[in-house]
């Protein structure tokens, strides 16, 4: 027995040395399993940010007065809005909306300080372009807050006129604490998720890629009359990606603590070893895609089939809270969904293997499913 499993290590060793030799040699493919990775991380942490702050603003004060400069001031200060230009009529905001100069337009009427004054209150027009759902919500948002906070001070205002002081009323004033990401920092967000799905792509596609290639150069069928096993060639062509996905994430992870400064909670090696059972499943799914695909192309295409699910009913884009019941239910189908949980809790709550079993549990009956789904069709493929 002890023997078998010798000679059976033996065979896996000499067919993972053949495919790393045929990785180093061939630069094109070295460059797109080592670079592209890092673009990938260097290009989303920059360009997919959330925040939303300086949105281009036109104010257009028809009163003139001290108390509607003070509004507008409000807004311009605020961080969240910066001075796009000026205005002299409402109709010319159609013109800066419609060309794009501007997301907001601020209008004031020309009765806002005698509004303010009497008891019937003002009525300002803050004008957004929706083409971005997302900027123009929040940039809604932000307009009514920075109302709220002028309404208070005018309420303060016509207190102190009637002789009551500001230390005498009482004010409901929250305290906001905000756990995990105290600087509300989508990069801290969006850089566990990125790891994620590079991951997927860079073991899953390039799997399927390279066990295909075996079969479109006719090393596949020289491989399948020697002595090697089925399940034997199946494990020495993954070996090498496994270590090529734990190089990746290596790479990923310095450019998001250190380059982007995203905050690690938690440890670093449960990270490691959940990582694992990850790129397990996703192996599994590449050499499924192999044993179905018969040239590059096509595996490739079958890739594309599975990662964009992935991508998008995963949660690392869009929040499954928001999505319909129905594709919330579609969502447990998808291993990336899991995965994404877990790296995140990781990195921002800390959260431990007790935390973690939820999303342990399925991740891993994907895994056992993918790769025996695999191996039974790699046997039938091999006949």
């Amino acid at each position: 027995m002890e023997a078998a499993w010798k000679e059976s290590a033996g065979r896996v060793r000499q067919v993972v040395k053949k495919e790393v030799i045929q990785i180093l040699r061939d630069r094109k493919f070295l460059v797109l399993v080592l670079v592209t990775p890092v673009l990938q991380t260097v290009i989303f942490g920059y360009v997919a940010n959330v925040d939303v702050t300086d949105i281009p603003t036109v104010v257009c004060d028809l009163d003139r007065t001290n108390q509607s400069r003070e509004l507008a001031d409000r807004f311009l200060q605020s961080g969240f809005f910066s001075a796009a230009g000026r205005i002299d009529d409402p109709r010319e905001a159609d013109r800066w909306l419609d060309g794009g100069k501007a997301k907001v337009v601020l209008v004031i009427p020309p009765d806002y300080s005698r509004a303010v004054a009497g008891k019937k209150g003002a009525a300002i027009q803050v004008l957004t372009d929706a083409t971005n759902s997302n900027v123009a919500g929040i940039a809604g948002s932000y307009a009514s807050a920075i109302v709220a906070a002028a309404n208070v001070d005018l309420l303060l205002a016509r207190l102190h006129k009637i002789g009551i002081r500001a230390q005498e009323t009482v004010l409901v004033e929250p305290e906001v604490r905000v756990w995990y990401n105290p600087e509300l920092k989508s990069v801290n967000f969006m850089v566990p998720g990125m790891l994620c799905v590079i991951l997927l792509t860079a073991t899953m596609n390039l799997t399927g890629i390279s066990m295909v290639r075996e079969k479109e150069r006719g090393t596949a069928e020289q491989l399948s009359v020697t002595p090697v096993r089925s399940w034997e060639l199946v494990l020495a062509k993954v070996l090498p990606f496994v270590g090529i996905g734990f190089i990746n994430m290596v790479f990923i992870l310095f450019l998001g603590i250190f380059w982007f400064g995203v905050p690690l909670a938690g440890s670093l090696g449960l990270l490691f070893a959940l990582s694992g059972i990850f790129i397990f499943t996703s192996l599994g799914l590449g050499v499924l895609i192999s044993t179905v695909a018969a040239t590059q192309q096509q595996a490739m295409m079958m890739a594309q089939f599975f990662m964009v699910p992935n991508m998008l009913l995963s949660g690392f884009m869009f929040p499954i809270a928001n999505m319909p019941v129905a594709i919330q239910y579609v969502t447990y189908l998808v291993p990336l969904r899991y995965y994404v949980e877990i790296v995140r809790r990781i990195f921002m709550k800390g959260a431990g293997l007790g935390e973690l079993w939820n999303q342990l549990v399925p991740l891993a009956v994907f895994g056992i499913v993918a790769v025996g789904l695999a191996s039974l069709r790699f046997r039938k493929v091999q006949k």
